[in-house]
């Protein structure tokens, strides 16, 4: 049998409110690896906002933050893939 626990664990990760909390630990993961990668005068200027098909879309007020952003890709997805599983991001856009 069952603990209840187990049970409301597992229906909250089926649900849609389980990929809800899910997707805001991967954007405020990915917040704190920029801050940790690029440092706080960066992330200050930034912010990952949503996901949406496998892609963190990024509020970005500086080209030039934007450039860096696109520079180190590949880095970034392969910590939050590492992370959270592969291809739990495939890209980054920006807004």
């Amino acid at each position: 049998m069952d603990h209840i626990k187990n049970l409301l664990s597992r229906r909250i990760r089926q649900s849609a409110i389980g990929r809800q909390v899910d997707q805001a630990m991967i954007i405020e993961f990915f917040a704190q690896l920029i801050k940790k990668k690029l440092g706080d005068n960066i992330s200050r200027r930034l912010k990952p906002v949503y996901l949406k098909n496998k892609d963190i879309y990024i509020a970005c007020v500086s080209s030039v933050i934007k450039q860096e952003i696109i520079l180190r890709k590949a880095e970034l997805l392969a910590d939050v893939n590492e992370k959270f599983g592969p291809q739990t991001i495939m890209g980054i856009k920006f807004i």
